[in-house]
């Protein structure tokens, strides 16, 4: 099955098409502040070089968050149109397990910006903690951070951090297990951003 992933959540934004096995193109790139959304720009000059069609796209992934506000945003809505007018799968990635993927024990982290970090704890690649959004001393346990390299990270000045960068592979067998198990969206106009904002998160002191 043909996959068309795409992340807008965090940068390097990236575009990823092909299938469980098989990366037939990708994409990963820090846009520029004046064109922050060409992500249809992109994917329609990769189709027109490698002569795809929209037919052959089967599904759509799509990071829905946490990540930046207005990119994430944009990311879903150009995904649900697009899975809606195709007529075609979507299913919802959260940003922390394509980066919590390659972890063998850490943290998955990205920038909440007031000082804090969206965060969750992995295991052999796998999740086993919920979403959290916390001020990085509030991490205790001294397993190291793991994150996609960025200003705004880098600004925090957090010890025991890691850069890595999200693997396009990853990116497509997370979408394929989803899509196997049946764990897609049944109306795309219906999926919203995971924004992790809520009031007392962004308001709260320091204990």
């Amino acid at each position: 099955m043909n996959i068309l992933g795409i992340n807008n959540a965090f940068t390097p934004i990236q575009i990823v098409f092909g299938s469980n096995d098989e990366v037939l193109f990708s994409i990963k790139e820090n846009p520029p502040s004046r064109y922050p959304n060409n992500i249809l720009f992109l994917i329609n000059e990769f189709f027109i070089a490698f002569r795809l069609s929209t037919n052959d796209i089967e599904a759509i992934s799509v990071v829905n968050g946490p990540g930046s506000f207005t990119g994430t945003r944009i990311g879903v809505v150009e995904a649900k149109i697009m899975a809606h007018f195709l007529n075609v799968s979507l299913v919802t990635i959260n940003s922390l397990d394509i980066i919590g993927s390659a972890i063998n024990e850490g943290w998955a982290v990205l920038s909440a910006g007031r000082g804090q970090i969206f965060a969750a704890k992995f295991q052999n690649g796998k999740r086993i903690s919920k979403n959290l959004c916390i001020f990085p001393e509030e991490i205790k346990d001294n397993l190291p951070l793991y994150t996609p390299k960025s200003r705004m990270i880098e600004k925090l000045g957090i010890k025991n951090i890691n850069f890595i960068s999200p693997s396009n592979n990853s990116f497509l067998r997370i979408s394929h297990e989803k899509i196997k198990s049946g764990r897609t969206v049944k109306d795309p106009l219906t999926i919203s951003p995971i924004y992790l904002r809520s009031t007392d998160l962004i308001f709260r002191k320091r204990k």
